[in-house]
């Protein structure tokens, strides 16, 4: 709009009756970054990896660190106890579930899963067919839950008893905005590839996509972009 010739107030935002005004009755000019070294509040965003609630996040990352460290998988693992904070008792807690959306709040259910190396960032794995599987029914009795409120919202810790007789454990936290942003972006491109694949048209179609929005910042318009997701 500026281009093309559109004109305002300067101080729209600040002055006498302008924006600040009219939505805060105790509006107080300050600079927008009263500390230069800090960050911007979208630097401190954090991301969901998995379709799921993300209370059961941590506990996934926990996992699936444990599955690389250790090589490890669902048919090693003897006993799971897992301890996360008392409020996930009411988010995240179905013991047994019965349909993908359950599937989706069952941290039990979750951890057979990721431990299993089942895509939890793709919408299919959140099916009846999963929360039903005899062999997943079986595996979640064996999973432990402690509800702790000393424990911080977005974290967890899960000691495991394998099946050789080992004892491993790990912790997950997903209240800390990323420091590597190339993994960041490599995460969030591999869940757009496993939600928007089915309906895009496969592989091909989500890295086309992938691609243009990794140049976006130098496009001419959003045409081409808006083209291959309509």
């Amino acid at each position: 709009m500026a281009a093309r010739g559109f004109t305002a107030n300067p101080d729209a935002i600040e002055c006498v009756q302008g924006f600040a005004d009219a939505m805060s009755p105790e509006f107080v000019p300050a600079a927008i970054r009263p500390d230069p070294g800090a960050p911007f509040e979208v630097e401190k965003t954090l991301f969901k990896y998995h379709a799921a609630c993300y209370s059961t996040h941590a506990m996934i990352e926990a996992i699936k660190d444990m599955r690389g460290q250790h090589g490890i998988g669902l048919d090693d693992v003897a006993e799971v106890m897992l301890c996360v904070h008392t409020r996930h008792a009411g988010n995240c807690s179905i013991p047994d579930p019965t349909t993908g959306l359950q599937v989706k709040f069952s941290l039990r259910q979750l951890a057979v899963m990721a431990f299993d190396g089942v895509d939890t960032g793709a919408l299919e794995s959140y099916s009846a067919d999963n929360a039903n599987n005899p062999r997943y029914v079986d595996a979640r009795q064996r999973v432990s839950i402690d509800y702790n409120e000393g424990r911080d919202r977005m974290t967890a810790r899960l000691v495991v008893k394998l099946r050789d007789g080992q004892t491993i454990a790990g912790n997950g936290d997903v209240g800390v905005p990323a420091e590597n942003l190339d993994r960041q972006w490599q995460k969030l491109a591999e869940k757009f590839m496993s939600i928007a694949g089915p309906v895009l048209g496969g592989d091909a179609a989500c890295e086309a996509v992938i691609s243009a929005v990794e140049r976006f910042e130098g496009a001419d318009n959003v045409h081409g972009l808006m083209d291959m997701i309509r």
